[in-house]
């Protein structure tokens, strides 16, 4: 299972309204990070077969960013899907993340 996640500051809006590539580019570490089968997860220790994706943890993945102020929308999706609140994972699946697609918006 591929997953996209869409934020959107005002999406994640940066403190630093002069920084907004740079903040970019930490986002999507941080989330591929998040997101690396064998070393992501939550705990940092990769992803259990099964273990559902919830938009909460991708949230938090995201306010612990630098320049990140908050974030406006996100949002899980599955094959152009929206999903809501998690992403439910079969239990002999592992998590693989798809695009990030990012949009900063500063003020």
């Amino acid at each position: 299972m591929r997953l996209r996640l869409a934020a959107a500051p005002d999406p994640p809006s940066p403190v630093d309204p002069a920084q907004p590539g740079a903040v970019e580019q930490e986002v999507i570490k941080s989330l591929a990070a998040f997101f690396h089968p064998l070393t992501g997860g939550p705990d940092n220790a990769g992803w259990d077969l099964g273990r559902d994706v919830f938009l909460s943890d991708v949230a938090a993945v995201l306010e612990h960013v630098a320049g990140v102020d908050y974030l406006k929308e996100l949002q899980l999706l599955v094959n152009s899907e929206l999903q809501g609140e998690y992403v439910a994972v079969a239990d002999d699946r592992i998590v693989v993340a798809g695009q990030f697609r990012v949009n900063m918006v500063t003020s």
